[in-house]
C-alpha cells in the first residue's frame, strides 16, 4: 500500500465547515472515508450592544485578542452590517492584534488584518501568552472577541499582569438540530473506526447529541484531537483511545492519520 494512502479509514469529523470539509477532502483524495457531520453551528451573537460599542471604541483599545476564525468572521461581519470598513482599515494603526492560532491568523491577513502576535506551536491560551511574553501589558486595554463562552485562563493571566481584560462576544455556538441517527447507524456498522474531535465543545455537543447508550460507540473509538487538554477531557468521559497531533496545523493531523492506517 502506498505509504500515503488512508484506505481503511474511516473517520467522522465533527469540526465546522470549511476546516471540516478541507480535511474530508484530503481522506478521500488519498482512499480513504470522510463523513462529515458537524456537531457545532456558529450563530451571530443574541444581543449586538456590546460587539457594536466595542467596535466603535477601538480606538481606545490597545490589543484585541480573537480566539478563532469564528471570532474574525463575527467581527468583520458586523463591522460590514454597521457599514465601517472590513479589515485593516477599521483596525487603528497603533492597536496590536492577537490570534489564538495559525488559522485563526491566516483568516485575519486575508481580510487585511495584521496580526502582531500569534503562537508558533499551541493554538491555546497558553501559546499565546507565551507568545506575548516580552510586550507589557500593564495598564493596557485589552479586548477578548470570541463566542459566549470560554476558558477564563486568558483573561486571568492578563489581569495578573496587570491589563484591563474584558470579554465580548461576537459569535454563538450551538449544537446543531441535524440528525445524528444516519451517524449512529453506520456507527453501529462499523463503518467509522475514528473521530476528529478539535475542542471541547465539540466533543461535549458529540456526547449530548449521542445520548446514552450510544456514547459508547465513541468512547471505543479512536479519537484524535489536536491538544493534550482536549486529550485530558477526552480520558475524563472514558474514551480509552486518544491520538494527539503534535501541532493544530492540518498537515500534523493527517500525519496521525496515516499513523492510524499503518499501525
Amino acid at each position: 500500500m502506498n505509504q500515503d494512502s488512508l484506505q481503511g479509514l474511516k473517520i467522522l469529523i465533527a469540526r465546522p465547515r470549511p476546516q471540516g470539509e478541507r480535511i474530508a477532502n484530503f481522506i478521500k483524495s488519498r482512499g480513504g472515508t470522510a463523513i462529515l457531520f458537524p456537531v457545532i453551528e456558529i450563530i451571530p451573537p443574541d444581543n449586538f450592544a456590546s460587539l457594536d460599542a466595542s467596535l466603535r471604541q477601538l480606538t481606545e483599545v490597545d490589543v484585541i485578542v480573537l480566539v478563532s476564525v469564528s471570532a474574525v468572521n463575527g467581527l468583520v461581519e458586523r463591522q460590514r452590517a454597521l457599514h465601517q470598513p472590513a479589515g485593516d482599515a477599521a483596525i487603528p494603526a497603533s492597536l496590536k492584534v492577537a490570534a489564538v492560532g495559525a488559522k485563526t491568523a491566516a483568516r485575519c491577513e486575508s481580510l487585511g488584518i495584521k496580526v502582531d502576535f500569534v503562537p508558533s506551536q499551541r493554538a491555546d491560551s497558553e501559546g499565546l501568552l507565551e507568545c506575548m511574553n516580552g510586550f507589557s501589558v500593564k495598564d493596557k486595554q485589552i479586548v477578548i472577541f470570541r463566542g459566549q463562552s470560554g476558558r477564563e485562563l486568558l483573561k486571568t493571566e492578563l489581569e495578573k499582569l496587570g491589563a484591563q481584560v474584558k470579554y465580548v462576544e461576537c459569535y454563538r455556538r450551538r449544537t446543531t438540530s441535524q440528525s445524528i441517527q444516519p451517524i449512529i447507524e453506520k456507527w453501529a456498522r462499523r463503518d467509522i473506526n475514528a473521530v476528529l474531535i478539535t475542542s471541547v465543545s465539540i466533543l461535549e455537543s458529540l456526547i449530548e447529541l449521542l445520548g446514552r447508550p450510544n456514547v459508547e460507540l465513541l468512547k471505543q473509538t479512536t479519537v484524535i484531537t489536536i491538544s493534550s487538554r482536549i486529550a485530558h477531557q477526552c480520558a475524563k468521559v472514558g474514551i480509552n483511545h486518544v491520538v494527539v497531533s503534535d501541532t493544530p496545523a492540518d498537515q500534523s493531523v493527517l500525519e496521525k492519520l496515516k499513523s492510524i492506517v499503518n499501525q
